[in-house]
C-alpha cells in the first residue's frame, strides 16, 4: 500500500474518533475528552505526513488552509482541557473548545471541496 494512502487512512481514524469525541462530549461522558485528544493528535499526524501535490499558488494556499485547520484542532483538544477560569484576558467556559473547532470544521469542509476542483482545474479536466 502507498504511503499517501495509509496517511490518508490515519486521517480518518482520527477524524471519526474526533467526532465520536465531540457527540460523547454532549452526554458528558468521562472518556469523551481522551477520545476527542487522541482523535485530534492522530487526525494531525496523518494530515501534516501526506504529501501534497505540487501545482500553482492557489493549490499551495489551500494546502497551507488545511494544515492552519489541522493546527486549530490540536488547539480545541488544549482549550478542552482547560479547567473554567480567566485565562489570557477572557473568561474560558467549558464550551470554549468549540470555537476552534468550529474554525476546522469550516476550513475542512472548504478545502475538501476546493483542492480537488483545483487540482482537476490544472490537469485540463
Amino acid at each position: 500500500m502507498e504511503k499517501n494512502k495509509i496517511y490518508n487512512i490515519i486521517s480518518c481514524v482520527g477524524e471519526v474518533l474526533v467526532i465520536v469525541g465531540a457527540m460523547l462530549w454532549i452526554t458528558g461522558t468521562d472518556i469523551a475528552d481522551y477520545l476527542y485528544a487522541a482523535g485530534a493528535t492522530i487526525f494531525v499526524i496523518g494530515r501534516l505526513s501526506e504529501k501534497s501535490e505540487k501545482g500553482s499558488i492557489v493549490l499551495a494556499r489551500l494546502y497551507g488552509q488545511r494544515t492552519l485547520g489541522s493546527i486549530v484542532l490540536l488547539l480545541s483538544a488544549v482549550v478542552m482541557y482547560l479547567p473554567p477560569g480567566f485565562y489570557l484576558g477572557m473568561y474560558l467556559r467549558s464550551t470554549a473548545w468549540l470555537i476552534p473547532f468550529m474554525v476546522f470544521v469550516v476550513l475542512e469542509v472548504y478545502t475538501a471541496f476546493r483542492i480537488p476542483a483545483q487540482i482537476k482545474k490544472e490537469k485540463g479536466g
